[in-house]
């Protein structure tokens, strides 16, 4: 079992990959024919930006999954839900401390973006990149459970699915309206919905994690997680 999902693993990433290249470059390409440069400019700016927030995140994710392995092998229910509920809360204090640090940049967003020649408030624009990042946090902790179990391809299917749609959705408007504002909705709906199916196949697949009566971590445990991110944040 374990080889066979390492090949599918293994098959699924690359496809994913190519798909991304692909997608990614005719995407680039009508995005750039419809809105031209200095939108282009903008978005790749804000992503950046928000990506370099999301180091707040420091490894946690990477950590849990390594605590995951021991008790998935052992059928330790009880644990898996324990180290669940933690990677749940934890996400979502990364998630409202992201927010508030995002929130803080808006006044110096005129300093760091210059002046632009765009209809649309930099500032909105900024919000919706921002609410992306955010929702991201809040409704992705249960893939983790995939990770531990060596199911990585289907997380990878969904997000190829994802992919897809997304940018077909997204392509539709630039060349129908040249909506940038709904173009950046597009992603954020298609984010959720995104989390929402891997949530709802992590509960199928393993319907114990849905359990409302979870014991609290051991202390041990939490102190041997904090003691990987440190580890993982200084790499």
């Amino acid at each position: 079992m374990r080889s066979t999902n390492s090949i599918k693993n293994v098959i699924v990433a690359i496809i994913m990959n190519l798909i991304t290249i692909v997608i990614g470059f005719i995407a680039q390409r009508i995005f750039i024919q419809t809105l031209g440069t200095e939108y282009l400019g903008i978005n790749g700016l804000f992503t950046n930006i928000l990506s370099m927030l999301g180091i707040i995140e420091l490894g946690l994710g990477s950590a849990i999954i390594y605590h995951l392995y021991k008790p998935i092998a052992e059928d330790d229910k009880d644990k898996i839900k324990s180290l669940m509920l933690f990677y749940k809360v934890g996400y979502r204090v990364i998630g409202f401390i992201i927010a508030i640090i995002g929130l803080l940049l808006i006044p110096f967003l005129r300093f760091i973006v210059g002046e632009v020649n765009i209809t649309e408030s930099i500032n909105f624009i900024y919000l919706l990149f921002l609410m992306d990042i955010v929702a991201s946090y809040l409704l992705t902790y249960k893939r983790s459970i995939l990770y531990a179990n060596q199911k990585t391809y289907i997380v990878n299917i969904v997000h190829i699915g994802y992919l897809i749609v997304m940018n077909m959705l997204q392509l539709t408007i630039l060349i129908q309206s040249k909506n940038y504002i709904f173009y950046l909705w597009i992603k954020i709906v298609c984010r959720i919905l995104e989390n929402m199916a891997i949530t709802i196949i992590a509960n199928y697949k393993y319907p114990y994690i849905k359990d409302k009566q979870v014991k609290a971590l051991d202390k041990k445990v939490r102190k041997s997680i904090f003691t990987k991110v440190k580890r993982i944040s200084i790499s």
